[in-house]
C-alpha cells in the first residue's frame, strides 16, 4: 500500500514554498502587474453581435483580430526596451508580453461583415449575424 496522504495540498504547498524561497534568494518580487483579463462585453443587437473589449496599454499595430462563424480570436503582443549608459556602467532591459483570447460567440455570424474600431484602448467589433437557414426541403413523392 502506498503511504497515506494526510493533506492532499501538501505537494502544492511545498512547490509554492520552493518558488517563494527562490524569489527571496534572488531578492526579487515576481511582477504580476501585467497579468490581467480584459473587461469584455458581448451584446445581441438584433441583426449583429457587438463585442467591446478594454485593452489598456495596447497599440493598434500590436493587435490582431480574427473572426470565424462562431468565435472571435484576439491576440496582442507588445515589447518594451530600455537602455541606460553611464561612465563604467551599462544597463539594458527588454520586456515582452503576449495576450491571447478565443471568445465563443452566442450566435453564428458572417465573418465577412466584421468591422473593428480601436480608440483609446477600447476595441469595438460589429459582426452581422449569419442568415438563418431554413431547413425546408421539397420531397418528390414516387
Amino acid at each position: 500500500m502506498v503511504g497515506a496522504i494526510t493533506n492532499p495540498y501538501e505537494e502544492i504547498l511545498k512547490a509554492k514554498r520552493s518558488v517563494d524561497k527562490l524569489f527571496e534568494s534572488m531578492n526579487v518580487e515576481p511582477d504580476l502587474s501585467d497579468v490581467r483579463m480584459p473587461i469584455l462585453e458581448i451584446s445581441d443587437e438584433k441583426t449583429e453581435i457587438l463585442v467591446v473589449i478594454e485593452l489598456p496599454g495596447i497599440k493598434k499595430d500590436e493587435l490582431s483580430v480574427e473572426v470565424s462563424e462562431n468565435s472571435l480570436t484576439i491576440k496582442a503582443e507588445r515589447g518594451e526596451e530600455s537602455e541606460e549608459k553611464k561612465k563604467n556602467y551599462y544597463y539594458s532591459e527588454r520586456q515582452y508580453s503576449t495576450f491571447f483570447r478565443n471568445i465563443p460567440l452566442p450566435e453564428e455570424v458572417d465573418s465577412d461583415t466584421a468591422k473593428a474600431k480601436f480608440r483609446e484602448g477600447i476595441l469595438e467589433l460589429r459582426i452581422k449575424k449569419a442568415a438563418k437557414k431554413k431547413n425546408v426541403k421539397q420531397v418528390k413523392v414516387e
